[in-house]
């Protein structure tokens, strides 16, 4: 298994380890706040909206972090080839 793939299984492994935790919590504390039965389901319904969108959030902010290393990478890559093309007599 290359790197990569062990990165993003950790990635999505942890990410589904934070989910379960998050509707666990949820799941254990609403109830005993919450007596009103109308009430609760508006309330699980609005974590699990919660949850979507700091989920939305983390993934952009974790791709647009990525994107800008490869940027990053890419142009030191390019500046590497450039050089050593100079420093090579033709």
């Amino acid at each position: 298994m290359s790197s990569i793939t062990r990165d993003a299984l950790r990635t999505a492994t942890l990410y589904g380890l934070v989910s379960m935790v998050w509707l666990a919590i949820s799941d254990y504390l609403l109830p005993r706040l919450i007596g009103d039965a109308t009430l609760l389901t508006r309330a699980q319904q609005t974590g699990g909206y919660l949850w979507l969108a700091v989920s939305a959030v983390l993934i952009y902010l974790a791709r647009s972090r990525l994107l800008r290393f490869m940027g990053v990478m890419r142009r030191c890559l390019s500046l590497l080839d450039t050089a050593a093309g100079q420093a090579m007599p033709v």
